[in-house]
């Protein structure tokens, strides 16, 4: 059978949620997601062509058919997006908003790597209540893209994409193929 969908696995759901979305805005075919489990794949293993990150593609291809098609996402290149905006004041406010953790981890890392100071840095994670307060008073938001959408547009805020540019492309060329 032909595959006709894209199922990003992956074992945490606010990651699936970033990928899926940003996927969803880039292609044609119906994006699914589900966790890491064979009963979650089961329903898939048919008509699916199977993504996810490089460190749970060896865990996944244990679990798929040895025919089923596995494309591991690469990550945007984090210079791409803050390149415009380096180098960073180290004193000024800047806001981190996220419903990954591993958004949160990350972009804590690369910050204090281009010279924010810790202390100037406001992490909030989305599912936690009350995690816009104090937002505003932020010179800028950096953000997922689910994240974006709950942002008010009087905010300055910097969208970072997680799917990088080829592997948007890989995916498109799967489309084509299977369509044509």
């Amino acid at each position: 059978m032909r595959p006709r969908r894209f199922l990003f696995v992956h074992p945490e759901p606010e990651l699936r949620a970033i990928i899926v979305h940003e996927l969803r805005s880039a292609m044609s075919w119906t994006i699914e997601d589900c966790g890491t489990h064979r009963t979650s794949i089961a329903p898939y293993l048919a008509d699916s062509v199977f993504i996810t990150v490089p460190s749970k593609q060896r865990t996944l291809r244990a679990v798929l058919p040895s025919d089923a098609e596995l494309i591991a996402l690469e990550a945007r290149p984090v210079d791409q997006v803050l390149r415009g905006y380096l180098p960073i004041s180290a004193k000024l406010l800047i806001a981190v908003a996220s419903g990954w953790r591993g958004f949160l981890e990350i972009a804590r890392t690369v910050l204090t790597a281009a010279g924010c100071d810790a202390e100037f840095l406001l992490l909030r994670d989305t599912n936690a209540n009350g995690w816009d307060r104090g937002l505003e008073t932020a010179s800028v938001v950096i953000c997922d893209a689910v994240t974006a959408q709950l942002i008010p547009n009087r905010w300055r805020t910097i969208v970072f994409p997680l799917v990088s540019d080829a592997s948007i492309a890989r995916l498109k060329s799967f489309e084509r193929f299977y369509c044509d």
